[in-house]
């Protein structure tokens, strides 16, 4: 299962950035002016020699490999609810990629969607908020810049926090619906059968981010 949540979590940033990508390079083409065969045409050629468009491409096609493994080996049940996480980690990736403004509003209805009440959007923002005020500190303190390879720590720093807190959200309405109640024991015991989960995870992205970490200054990183 462990593995299953780590392919899920990396193929939502994959996605993310793959869309940031192909929204900033659908916004460089002009539009068809005119429905005719030399404007359609004149469309299709931009699209297919814009860069950000083809890495876009490339981004979406790992993420949808990754989703047919995933479907291969998991039932449809657990995997496609699953991916409500990318439509956090998309938001985050517009906020912070594209640089588009996403109001409280904006991000309680994505919570919503992704999440279904208020309880559990709040729960997943708030972990977010705390992942973020902990990547900040960790920047300031060891005296980094905002770059590109900041910005993709903090996505996985997010989609990590989103998981983990939606992978506990999740167990604790399953031990509600088994007929126990929403307190501090129901969450304890729920955090203490996802823990192996949780860590192992946390545990294997910090291991693949490590080497961004330690050659953040050479050149290429």
């Amino acid at each position: 299962m462990a593995k299953i949540f780590l392919i899920l979590i990396v193929a939502s940033i994959v996605e993310s950035i793959g869309i940031a990508f192909l929204s900033g390079g659908l916004k460089e083409i002009n539009g068809a002016t005119e429905i005719s065969a030399s404007q359609i045409t004149r469309v299709i050629r931009d699209g297919a020699t814009n860069g950000k468009i083809l890495i876009g491409i490339a981004l979406e096609a790992a993420f949808f490999g990754a989703l047919l493994y995933m479907l291969s080996v998991r039932d449809v049940s657990l995997v496609w609810p699953l991916t409500s996480l990318g439509f956090i980690v998309t938001t985050l990736a517009a906020q912070f990629i594209l640089h588009e403004k996403v109001s409280p509003m904006r991000w309680a209805g994505v919570l919503l969607i992704a999440l279904g009440d208020l309880r559990s959007s709040a729960i997943v923002l708030g972990s977010i908020f705390f992942a973020l005020v902990g990547g900040a500190a960790a920047l300031a303190l060891t005296g980094g810049v905002l770059s590109l390879g900041a910005f993709m720590g903090f996505l996985a720093a997010f989609g990590l926090t989103a998981r983990n807190a939606i992978l506990l959200i999740s167990r604790v309405d399953d031990l509600v619906e088994e007929g126990g109640i929403w307190d501090e024991a129901t969450v304890r015991e729920a955090a203490t059968e996802r823990l192996s989960a949780i860590l192992i995870s946390a545990v294997m992205i910090a291991a693949a981010l490590t080497p961004l970490a330690v050659r953040a200054g050479a050149p290429g990183h």
